[in-house]
């Protein structure tokens, strides 16, 4: 297999339980050790072959790349505070002093959408979502420029889902991070990627932008899990029949479908560290074939002052406008709390004055 990510972007993997999607996150992270090939990551222009580094360059290395794990529950110390949680990236790394990393284990609960005071508290004292929001203040803690996401929502609600999923999004745009994003939810993928790889038996079968891959996918076993997606309507049944055989599951199929064409990567990129088999060509319009998990936000409104006050309005929609009022309050409050996470994130520097990198990208 053989893709790469762009710096700033979000590359989503999706496919059955048990095809390799967590393997190969592990062996980018050289948790584990690849049989052959390379995992190259462009290090202020300077291409690092992870799996040949020393231990030197790996341990920088791991500064500039993360791991957001699935399990909310089993990923915390259950002996640990949220403080010496937060703070034990620093404390392996060498960086800072004790007042250094106080203030940032403070910072990343911010950053977050956590109240500071809770940092001695204990992981038993938050529900999934909270825990997982400290798992991932724990993978900024370092201030990388990769994050590997390993199915973080795929533990959690649906209504706890889309705040962690808004969260990420979030911390990508104030922060300009770059995700690898593992999921066996299409819905999911399909919100938060800019481009998609369908893996199966441990290999790529299809690569192309999120809105060529709905309108028109190609592989078999892509078809099948979109046939496969379930719909809140009794007169349509599921078909799993193209996932479970055919040519779908076929590895001969699988390599077929590989070799039968390249997306090239844009001229202006300067973080591609491969090239990108796939099988995929332009499209159309987006395809509404998947439902998004969306937050209601409401727009700007230009009522007036009577409307606004809720005079001669309904009760319900009375309260519907006052619920309005409070989320603008709250967009406003997050607006000035992106904004101090940005200069956090650009200014702030430890006492030991090592940099960050400017640029992410991998390969295998």
């Amino acid at each position: 297999m053989s893709f790469s990510i762009p710096r700033g972007e979000c590359f989503g993997l999706v496919g059955e339980s048990g095809c390799g999607k967590t393997t190969l996150s592990k062996v980018i992270m050289r948790a584990l050790e690849p049989d052959g090939g390379q995992v190259l990551f462009n290090d202020r222009g300077t291409m690092v072959d992870v799996v040949r580094a020393d231990p030197e360059a790996l341990m920088r290395f791991r500064r500039r790349v993360q791991y957001i794990f699935q399990d909310p529950f089993g990923s915390l110390s259950p002996r640990m505070t949220v403080f010496d949680i937060l703070r034990e990236p620093l404390v392996i790394h060498e960086i800072g002093d004790a007042d250094y990393r106080a203030d940032m284990a403070k910072e990343l609960m911010r950053l977050v959408g956590l109240d500071p005071r809770f940092l001695n508290r204990y992981p038993h004292s938050f529900s999934g979502g909270q825990r997982q929001r400290i798992g991932i203040a724990r993978a900024l803690a370092l201030k990388p420029d990769l994050v590997l996401c390993d199915e973080p929502v795929s533990a959690l609600d649906v209504s706890i889902q889309a705040q962690i999923l808004n969260l990420l999004k979030d911390l990508q745009a104030e922060l300009g991070l770059t995700y690898l994003f593992i999921s066996h939810n299409l819905a999911v993928v399909d919100y938060i990627a800019d481009e998609i790889a369908v893996m199966c038996r441990g290999r790529i079968v299809e690569i192309a932008p999120r809105e060529v891959l709905f309108e028109n996918p190609l592989h078999p076993y892509t078809l099948g899990l979109l046939a496969a997606v379930p719909y809140a309507d009794l007169k349509r049944k599921l078909d799993l029949a193209a996932v479970l055989d055919g040519a779908a599951r076929e590895p001969a199929g699988v390599a077929r479908a590989v070799r039968r064409g390249r997306r090239k990567a844009p001229a202006s990129s300067s973080t591609s560290a491969t090239a990108t088999a796939c099988a995929c060509r332009p499209g159309g319009q987006r395809g509404k074939a998947l439902g998004m998990i969306r937050t209601a936000r409401l727009p700007r409104s230009s009522r007036s002052r009577a409307l606004r006050s809720g005079a001669g309005v309904a009760p319900r929609r009375r309260a519907a406008l006052a619920q309005g009022r409070g989320r603008s309050r709250q967009a406003a409050a997050a607006r000035r709390s992106a904004c101090r996470a940005r200069r956090w994130w650009s200014t702030s520097t430890a006492p030991t004055g090592r940099s960050a990198a400017t640029a992410a990208s991998c390969g295998r």
